[in-house]
């Protein structure tokens, strides 16, 4: 679980950084 969490948050992290540098 915690494994899958991880990868999720790995993908999540780079995604809402790069709208924060949009905006």
């Amino acid at each position: 679980f915690w494994g899958t969490l991880a990868k999720l948050a790995l993908k999540a992290v780079p995604a809402v950084m790069g709208m924060i540098k949009k905006e």
